[in-house]
């Protein structure tokens, strides 16, 4: 079976769908889509400190910095 690529949109690294944070843009903002499963248009950041908190300025897909802390907060608890 094919393993499905994406890029961070932060640094544009290309890694295996797993590997990465997906997050939705909707009406109501932007939400972490924990299983990947969500609709709505989707992106993908790395699983690092550095990319997380420069997402928090990217011109296109900003984020707050809660949602910054909760991401940072799921990376550290999973197993690597």
């Amino acid at each position: 079976m094919k393993k499905v690529e994406r890029s961070c949109v932060v640094c544009r690294k290309k890694d295996e769908k797993s590997n990465l944070i997906r997050m939705v843009k909707t009406t109501m903002g932007i939400k972490i889509d924990i299983k990947q499963i969500e609709e709505g248009r989707g992106f993908y950041v790395c699983k690092s400190e550095e990319c997380v908190n420069r997402l928090m300025k990217h011109k296109k897909f900003t984020i707050t910095q809660e949602m910054a802390e909760e991401i940072l907060k799921n990376i550290r608890s999973t197993p690597k």
